[in-house]
């Protein structure tokens, strides 16, 4: 359980909790604290608004950008009561357990988190009671961070903003007689008076702190004038990121040329004076050993003895599938970066490694599927490779490019025509939660050995409540999705909200 964390301006909080580090990182590293978490969403735009995550147990929300690598780009603290903080060694607030007369914790105003019961409460002949000490304006103005550029004062005078490079603390004024006061100084009245007079208020606990914000910027004003455009443009944000704060090595693109099998790992360079390390990979010559030099041991994997028949359709009529094959495989499994290979250990090219068989790209930052943080975010690029060659494989020429940002339904039928020959798809209904025919391998069966009866058992499906634009929940659909398969590739789409949780090359 985490219960003292170091602020760091412009980078995060702790070890752990980091600008730059994916959601799937920092949720895994809670998740191991069994925190209670609530995550907001949009239902309509999900691709293109950020996703927020709320812990409860400890106070804080992230907000992470849902366009790229699904980073963390804004951290704040809501709630002092469950977290102890400090900024170079000096306290910002105090918890304690005390056999004082009663303390009251109320809710904040338009919170959507309820506080948690004191454990005094719970038993009435208690005597143990939770003392909290919440950071003042003076205290942060004066002692732990020192003076900086005036704030802003809210319209109604009862919240101050201050900000500092990389760091905001929002104020809630408590006292009637000093709102009165700011409100009587009239509206035109210079920031630097407003400042004064707050700083030289007698009761200092009435100037409370009651959140502060991490973030990437000089401001909070700059931060939040970059995020929106980050919004509206996801390039932008590339900007919000803190390359510093993450020591992790990801993968930042990966390039497909479906007609040649052929498959390219950019790796993010380290640093501003090292070049990206791209490798490249081919279905059905790369070995085993080969990728374990480039991607490290697996996050777990498994062996695959048979090829049951699962459920999906749509190959092209040149492939034949034995479904009495026996063959050995290995699936290995690479959660971290949003992967998985499947490797035919039978192959006569490489008996002792095996050779790729089939690469699995997943999104595992879809929320409404039942993968949902099981596997990272790969971000992909695919193209026909229908005008290219072995030497130039990802030259696109008069070629189609689509990759991970895209809907299905915003994928053009050019595309499915040049890898089809065709723009006729036939969806498979699967629901992960009722299903018993389905591994992490992905077979292909003749849609004409598919009877239309046996969809009727996917009409079934459970659901699980969520929380959806952060403040209504709705009984969601979970784990139903289409399969669509295409010549050496297969989709699988959310059905909710259309948005591809992985592709399996093969």
């Amino acid at each position: 359980m985490i219960t003292n964390a170091s602020i760091v301006p412009g980078e995060g909080l702790g070890n752990s909790i980091r600008l730059g580090r994916s959601m799937y990182s920092i949720i895994n590293s809670l998740d191991r604290f069994h925190y209670r978490m609530k995550i907001s969403y949009s239902e309509k735009h999900y691709l293109e608004t950020p996703i927020t995550v709320t812990v409860p147990d400890i106070g804080l929300r992230m907000v992470f950008e849902n366009s790229d690598k699904q980073e963390l780009v804004l951290i704040e603290v809501i709630d002092f009561k469950s977290l102890k903080l400090n900024y170079n060694g000096i306290n910002l607030n105090d918890i304690a357990e005390n056999t004082k007369d009663t303390y009251e914790i109320e809710a904040q105003e338009n919170s959507d988190i309820v506080p948690t019961v004191p454990k005094w409460a719970e038993n009435e002949d208690s005597q143990q009671r939770t003392n909290i000490t919440l950071p003042n304006l003076k205290q942060i103005y004066n002692q732990t961070f020192g003076p900086t550029y005036p704030g802003k004062l809210s319209k109604n005078s009862d919240y101050y903003t201050l900000s500092y490079p990389g760091i905001s603390f929002k104020f809630k004024i408590n006292s009637n007689e000093l709102i009165n006061k700011l409100i009587g100084l009239g509206t035109n009245v210079n920031d630097n008076t407003i400042l004064s007079k707050l700083l030289n208020w007698d009761k200092s606990s009435d100037i409370a702190c009651e959140s502060l914000s991490i973030y990437s910027g000089s401001s909070w004003e700059n931060f939040y004038e970059t995020f929106q455009r980050s919004i509206l443009d996801s390039k932008q944000t590339t900007k919000l990121r803190n390359k510093a704060s993450s020591s992790a090595i990801h993968i930042s693109k990966l390039l497909v040329n479906l007609k040649l099998g052929i498959i390219k790992l950019i790796f993010e360079a380290t640093s501003d004076k090292n070049r990206p390390q791209e490798y490249v990979i081919k279905i059905g010559e790369t070995t085993q050993q080969e990728v374990l030099n480039i991607l490290g041991s697996p996050d777990d994997y498994f062996n695959k003895f048979d090829s049951r028949l699962l459920i999906h359709n749509h190959l092209s009529k040149s492939f034949k599938i034995d479904l009495h094959d026996n063959s050995i495989y290995k699936f290995h499994n690479y959660f971290r970066f949003g992967l998985d290979f499947l490797y035919d250990l039978n192959s006569s090219k490489s008996k002792s490694t095996g050779v790729l068989k089939k690469l699995i790209i997943h999104n595992g930052g879809i929320i409404e599927s039942l993968d949902f943080m099981k596997w990272n975010k790969c971000n992909w690029q695919l193209i026909s490779g229908q005008y290219s060659d072995t030497a130039h494989p990802f030259e696109l020429q008069d070629d189609i490019s689509i990759d991970s940002s895209m809907y299905f339904n915003d994928i053009p039928p050019e595309f499915f025509n040049k890898i089809e020959g065709n723009t006729s798809l036939r969806p498979v209904l699967l629901n992960r939660n009722e299903t018993e025919f389905i591994d992490n391998d992905l077979d292909i069966i003749n849609p004409d050995e598919i009877s239309d009866n046996n969809n009727t058992i996917l009409e079934k499906h459970s659901s699980r409540d969520s929380t959806v634009s952060g403040h209504t929940s709705k009984t969601k659909t979970w784990g139903q999705s289409k399969l669509i398969g295409c010549n050496r590739c297969i989709w699988e789409v959310v059905e909710s909200n259309g948005c591809i949780t992985s592709i399996t090359i093969f």
